[in-house]
C-alpha cells in the first residue's frame, strides 16, 4: 500500500510542474504563431479568387 501512495505522490509531485511548463512553452508558440500571422496583414499583394462558373448566367449547364 506504501508503495502506490508513493507511486501517486511522485506523479502529483512530477506531473503538476510538468504540465504547467508545458502549457507556458504551448502560450509561448501560440503567441509566435499569432505574431507571424498578425505581420502577414500587412501584405499588399493582390489576391485572385476563381470561381465556378455560374450555370444561369453562361448560357447553359451540364
Amino acid at each position: 500500500m506504501k508503495e502506490v501512495l508513493f507511486v501517486m505522490a511522485l506523479v502529483l509531485v512530477i506531473g503538476v510542474p510538468f504540465t504547467l511548463w508545458w502549457r507556458k512553452l504551448g502560450d509561448k508558440w501560440a503567441n509566435k504563431e499569432h505574431g507571424r500571422s498578425a505581420a502577414a496583414k500587412g501584405d499588399t499583394r493582390e489576391r485572385v479568387v476563381v470561381r465556378a462558373p455560374d450555370s444561369k448566367s453562361d448560357g447553359g449547364g451540364t
